[in-house]
């Protein structure tokens, strides 16, 4: 995402800028277009929206630019034994990485790439943080603290997609090897997050985007087969869990809901949303014969006897309901689209 707020600032169509950060079942659309023209417009404003990235997940073009910053950031050491220590353990660390996500002639996610990828990686942030102020000469404090936090994510999204290997489609681990990935995925970007706020951008407000899984209060079983406002054994820990425990008043959350509709992102298949259950929390949104609603939940927070302190049939994650025991406490607030609508190809501007 960094690549792309660079790129904002130039002449450059919005949407070519974004897709260096974002996948483009997403930054395709037209549908994505206004938001981000309305980023570039406010860079010249007095209050800019600069976008940044908390996910650990590499994409391949994103992981082909920050391998060759990684060896740029080592490189520009003027102390030459720890450049070239430095340098060799980075090249180490790109391996094992490689080997264990991009690599197609051998079988991905061998567990001795696993570790060399974390002793290298380990190794790496001992030897910035026993020689930060070599570092700091070169690239200063907030782009060293950046690389760490890179560099940590790097091995995080390799372990993932190592968990992810091990499960064979349909097998009884199966879900076992996705909450791993998963408990992984989420505690880095929870990482990511507090870094961006406390360090990458202090003393500004930000909004956090993602999916409802990600952003709520609440835990979810293997394959969010079900919800929990109090974590049980296996659950998976989101990242709004996290955020909720450290910011406390200080977070707004909002949860996205639909009726009924379609869904797809730009190139992948429609499918169609069937209509909400009777009695659940969008069927009776729906009764209110509105395209949009948005319900302040934290104003009925401090009103136990309010009913939507009751368990609600909601859909946390389209097209499924979930018996949420009290939605206040999983979101502060609720957009509910009426209509869900697929996102169409982004048209050709001049």
């Amino acid at each position: 995402m960094r690549l792309a707020q660079a790129g904002l600032r130039g002449t450059e169509g919005v949407l070519s800028v974004v897709q260096r950060g974002i996948r483009t079942g997403w930054s395709n659309s037209e549908e994505f277009r206004p938001l981000f023209e309305y980023a570039k417009a406010s860079l010249s404003g007095s209050h800019p929206l600069e976008m940044a990235g908390y996910d650990s997940r590499f994409s391949p073009q994103s992981f082909e630019h920050f391998a060759s910053s990684l060896r740029s950031f080592t490189a520009a050491l003027h102390d030459a034994t720890a450049r070239k220590r430095s340098q060799d353990l980075v090249e180490k660390a790109l391996a094992a990485y490689n080997r264990i996500c991009c690599t197609k002639d051998v079988p991905p996610g061998q567990q001795q790439d696993l570790d060399s990828l974390h002793r290298a990686a380990d190794a790496f942030l001992e030897e910035i943080a026993k020689n930060r102020q070599l570092f700091e000469q070169v690239h200063g404090a907030r782009e060293t603290s950046f690389m760490e936090r890179s560099i940590e994510s790097m091995r995080s999204d390799g372990t993932g997609k190592f968990y992810l290997a091990q499960a064979t489609p349909g097998s009884a681990d199966a879900g076992l090897y996705f909450s791993k990935f998963w408990d992984q995925r989420d505690e880095q970007g929870a990482h990511n997050l507090r870094w961006l706020i406390e360090k990458g951008y202090p003393g500004r407000k930000v909004m956090f985007w993602a999916h409802n899984v990600h952003v709520m209060n609440a835990y979810c079983t293997p394959m969010w087969k079900d919800i929990h406002i109090e974590p049980q054994a296996g659950d998976m820990k989101p990242v709004g869990v996290y955020m909720a425990d450290w910011l406390a008043d200080q977070i707004y959350t909002i949860g996205l809901t639909s009726f009924n509709g379609e869904e797809g992102m730009t190139g992948e298949d429609i499918t169609p949303v069937p209509p909400a259950p009777p009695s659940s929390l969008e069927a009776r949104l729906h009764a209110l014969g509105k395209p949009y609603l948005f319900l302040n939940l934290r104003a009925v927070a401090s009103n136990p006897g309010h009913p939507l302190h009751k368990p609600q049939s909601m859909r946390a994650f389209i097209p499924n309901n979930y018996t949420v025991p009290d939605i206040t406490r999983v979101f502060h607030g609720i957009f509910y689209i009426d209509r869900l609508t697929p996102a169409t190809p982004a048209r050709v501007h001049d």
